[in-house]
């Protein structure tokens, strides 16, 4: 048989609201649409957080059972977050439930109409949410404990709050995917992602090419050689400005963002390395912070001319040569083979 929406929405309607006692609740095997093992224990948690932070906000719908127990039909993961906070000494084991008691009848039907009729929220109306808690004056650490997250995920979420309208629109309808909404949120500059995602061709739109576009005229902190040369320590000491990824796994990663100071910073340290060289006795040492081909072609190699070693020189080389010939013939015998 074949219910249409508003006859369980009157089924539904017709049922008495209550509150049961947690203790007095089961999970229903009989009654329950939703199978188990699908839940991911994450998502548990942020809601055991959410409702330790502002109680259960939906009812669980429950038809009664044998011995003054109720079978939870629907709400089965609220009924798991009820348990963890229990389990964990936050509420106690009579902590009142609310709940919408269905005939026994009628369980799986209304565990149905939960499932299958329930329209869940965008992820981008749960970006703009956290956004506005914190504009209202709640503390990022605060607002994480309430929903049983970390905070850089609720700086991430505020982050991607913050992307451009016009590109927050595109990926509610499903043109932004979200590896590529993030790599959008990276920078503040409305016009410089609408931009770099203009840029993209149809055909090649992902996230890593996105994150080149967007980095142009930037130095990483662990990838740039001389920024690496540098050190992000003497860089920020200097002054430098540089931009940080919320997105990204490695904390201590950086975007630089004042290329002429870091060029400058590397140029002065290699100079001390030059005046060493110098007093070797060269005549002209010049520095360049990055290989340019250009100017290497406009110079020649000096031609290397092999002479006599000297006597120190000459008993060294026989010293080498003789730790070679052992450690070769030590070598030999261990990958020779066993006889039979």
């Amino acid at each position: 048989m074949k219910f249409t929406k508003q006859e369980i929405d009157a089924i539904i309607e017709a049922s008495p609201r209550t509150f049961v006692p947690f203790n007095k609740l089961v999970l229903s095997e009989d009654h329950q649409a939703r199978g188990g093992g699908n839940t991911p224990k994450m998502s548990v948690a942020e809601l055991a957080a959410s409702i330790k932070d502002s109680g259960v906000l939906q009812n669980l719908i429950v038809v009664q059972g044998a011995r003054g127990r109720y079978e939870v039909c629907a709400g089965g993961r609220r009924l798991g977050a009820l348990t963890l906070l229990v389990a964990n000494g936050d509420i106690p084991e009579n902590y009142p439930v609310p709940v919408l008691i269905v005939p026994a009848d009628k369980g799986l039907i209304a565990s149905l109409s939960e499932n299958c009729f329930h329209v869940p929220m965008h992820p981008a109306d749960e970006f703009v949410a956290f956004a506005k808690l914190i504009e209202q004056g709640k503390a990022v650490e605060d607002v994480a404990a309430a929903f049983g997250v970390y905070p850089v995920t609720v700086k991430r979420r505020m982050k991607l709050a913050a992307v451009s309208p016009k590109l927050m629109a595109q990926y509610r309808e499903g043109g932004i995917g979200l590896d590529c909404l993030m790599v959008l949120a990276s920078v503040d500059d409305h016009d410089k992602q609408e931009q770099a995602w203009a840029g993209l061709p149809q055909w090649n739109r992902r996230a890593d090419h996105l994150r080149q576009l967007l980095t142009q005229g930037e130095a990483e902190s662990d990838r740039d050689p001389v920024a690496r040369y540098v050190t992000l320590k003497a860089y920020e000491k200097a002054g430098g400005v540089l931009r940080r990824d919320l997105f990204c796994d490695n904390d201590r990663k950086a975007y630089l963002l004042d290329i002429p100071l870091l060029e400058r910073l590397a140029t002065d340290k290699l100079q001390k390395k030059a005046r060493q060289i110098a007093v070797e006795g060269w005549k002209w040492v010049a520095v360049r912070t990055r290989y340019v081909y250009d100017e290497f072609v406009k110079f020649g190699e000096l031609r290397k001319t092999r002479r006599a070693p000297t006597g120190d020189e000459a008993t060294q080389l026989a010293k080498l040569q003789a730790q070679q010939t052992g450690l070769n013939d030590q070598m030999g015998s261990l990958v020779r083979p066993r006889g039979r």
